[in-house]
């Protein structure tokens, strides 16, 4: 377990700790109050026109449990070597599931991709333990279901975020007897890298987290293992530049942390975007996170190791 303490680097006193952890409070354009009911709307309407679209396979078993389900978006020619991606949806590890994003999907679908949306057991009922394991075995389901894709791709937003970071830290090879190098791109979008924040909080009422069970949820624990996975695996993160603030400072320290366990990691910052428009903005065909993912699956030209702030 690394030694890392979260610092807030914040005035003390000034907003409570769960604020600091709830992005509605950093809403930029909608009213606080307002904007997860708003933004859950949004979802659905992107995710309903995703889906009058294009072909897809909606709640695909890959486990037992009522959750873990996929639903996967196809392309209208679907080649054998097609490359996939993995994305695993947010909502704090709490509510939301794969048929509230399928508006990821939108624009990458038609350039030749299969987008796979995971879905997993949700807290209080699972733990995030149980939560990191089933998307792991999604994962795995994925590799085998399409073993000729020239590329599996995995990404996620806010929990979803923390999730795609926690699949680095695997060992494919020996849990599951699948190529070492499962991944070949991952992008984290607004994620948390430490955990431990949200033991003292409301948030942490359906987690059940203590500190020891969330530190070993945390990414920030397995420096050494991402830092290695970075060598087969290109890793980028973005986030907004209006997100709550300790999703943006985690996310700086943690590129920090890798640097100095010798992985430099390109990140975005996109202006103008809080952490809900972050996602929401992938209805648009140029948007950066879609040109981002799509640059990361087509092309082999690495994204630059300079954080960029892109508008």
């Amino acid at each position: 377990m690394c030694d890392y303490q979260y610092q807030h680097k914040l005035s003390p006193g000034t907003v409570t700790l769960t604020e600091l952890f709830s992005p509605s409070k950093y809403s930029r354009v909608i009213d606080p109050d307002d904007a997860v009911d708003v933004y859950v709307e949004r979802l659905q309407e992107g995710s309903e026109k995703t889906r009058r679209l294009f072909k897809h396979e909606r709640n695909v078993a890959y486990g037992e449990k009522p959750l873990q389900v996929l639903d996967i978006y196809l392309p209208e020619s679907l080649l054998e070597d097609a490359p996939v991606l993995l994305y695993i949806h947010g909502g704090y590890w709490q509510f939301l599931n794969p048929a509230s994003h399928g508006l990821v999907a939108q624009h990458l679908v038609p350039l030749g991709v299969v987008v796979v949306l995971v879905g997993y057991t949700l807290c209080p009922e699972g733990t995030l333990s149980q939560i990191i394991q089933e998307c792991k075995d999604a994962a795995a389901f994925c590799a085998r279901r399409y073993p000729k894709s020239r590329g599996l791709y995995i990404s996620g937003h806010s929990a979803g975020g923390h999730l795609t970071a926690m699949m680095l830290t695997t060992d494919w090879q020996k849990e599951y007897k699948l190529p070492r190098d499962l991944f070949k791109g991952a992008v984290p979008m607004s994620p948390l890298f430490d955990l431990r924040p949200l033991v003292t909080t409301s948030i942490n009422d359906a987690l059940g987290l203590t500190s020891d069970s969330a530190l070993a949820s945390s990414p920030i624990s397995y420096l050494p293992q991402i830092a290695k996975a970075c060598q087969r695996c290109r890793l980028l993160i973005i986030y907004g530049d209006h997100e709550a603030p300790s999703f943006k400072i985690q996310a700086q320290h943690f590129i920090q942390l890798l640097k100095e366990h010798g992985a430099d990691t390109p990140f975005i910052e996109v202006e103008k975007r809080d952490h809900f428009e972050l996602l929401l903005g992938m209805v648009n065909k140029d948007d950066p996170c879609v040109k981002a993912l799509e640059e990361m699956i087509f092309s082999d030209t690495r994204v630059t190791e300079e954080g960029v702030n892109v508008g």
